[in-house]
């Protein structure tokens, strides 16, 4: 059975809404895919980043596992950027957009 037929796999694409959010980072706009999980008064959640190449669902154990314990998690996959300058600049403003000032970030 493969990964995407796998009953927590299911589960974990069944229960979360995947977000695709516009961000403007004053050189064009980018397209950030977002699972939000976990209760939305944590104002510093964690926030997971993939590899290249990677999508946020690779993260889908630790976000249904960390989720149901009370922690917001965000799994993330960001625009296509051609500088690191502008990579960050669309991550803070990933960030202003869900009101977060503050996270902890793993890869």
């Amino acid at each position: 059975m493969s990964l995407s037929q796998s009953a927590e796999f299911q589960s974990f694409k069944s229960s979360l809404t995947r977000q695709r959010i516009t961000i403007e980072d004053g050189t064009g706009e980018g397209v950030w895919t977002v699972y939000d999980t976990g209760p939305r008064s944590v104002r510093t959640p964690l926030i997971m980043i993939p590899p290249l190449g990677g999508t946020p669902e690779i993260y889908y154990r630790q976000v249904l596992s960390l989720s149901s314990k009370g922690v917001r998690v965000l799994s993330v996959q960001g625009p296509v950027c051609w500088s690191e300058g502008r990579w960050c600049t669309s991550f803070r403003n990933l960030l202003y957009h869900f009101h977060i000032d503050k996270v902890s970030v793993s890869q």
